[in-house]
């Protein structure tokens, strides 16, 4: 690959976390279909409840497959919630992930926060009958982590697992060294 390829990247990731940024914007702000607001995700310390359909222009909406909602729209935030060092993480971290999710036992200082501030996108790599979801998120930074989500009847849209491969990128693997 020539040298200008690999400046290409960090641009398209930044374009295609800005775009999965409007499309939740736009889903957010149509409301439900009875004209009442739909509450946001999370909001406030509360249960993380299904994001709303996607509505098109004409007011008609679609179905998305629970897969497909939990890919697109919750794991990418739940990456950005477990890589995230702020104040009251633990609390957050229990709005994505049940609670003996695997993943959840790496000490937060041995995690890069490179992407804490930037959700990153997600999608379905593995989908099993729309009750369970095998998720890939990209962070803008090229890193690439998965999200497990076992059960959607008696988990909701809470994780069961999260996981990295890209160590360099997302675990300091050695403390006190960066």
């Amino acid at each position: 690959m020539d040298k200008n390829g690999n400046k290409a990247w960090p641009v398209i990731a930044a374009v295609a976390v800005i775009l999965a940024t409007l499309v939740i914007a736009v889903g957010h702000d149509a409301g439900a279909a009875d004209g009442k607001d739909v509450q946001p995700v999370a909001a406030e310390r509360e249960a993380v409840q299904p994001p709303p359909p996607y509505v098109m222009t004409e007011g008609e909406t679609i179905g998305v497959s629970r897969s497909e909602e939990a890919c697109r729209l919750i794991a990418p935030f739940a990456v950005q919630a477990y890589i995230g060092d702020k104040a009251g993480r633990t609390v957050i971290l229990d709005d994505y992930f049940i609670e003996d999710a695997a993943g959840l036992d790496v000490p937060v200082d041995q995690l890069r926060h490179d992407d804490a501030d930037t959700p990153g996108v997600g999608f379905v790599q593995v989908a099993i009958n729309d009750d369970a979801a095998f998720c890939v998120v990209k962070t803008a930074s090229g890193a690439t982590w998965e999200v497990h989500y076992t059960d959607f009847d008696a988990h909701g849209y809470k994780a069961s697992r999260i996981v990295s491969h890209d160590e360099g990128l997302v675990y300091i693997l050695r403390p006190g060294t960066v």
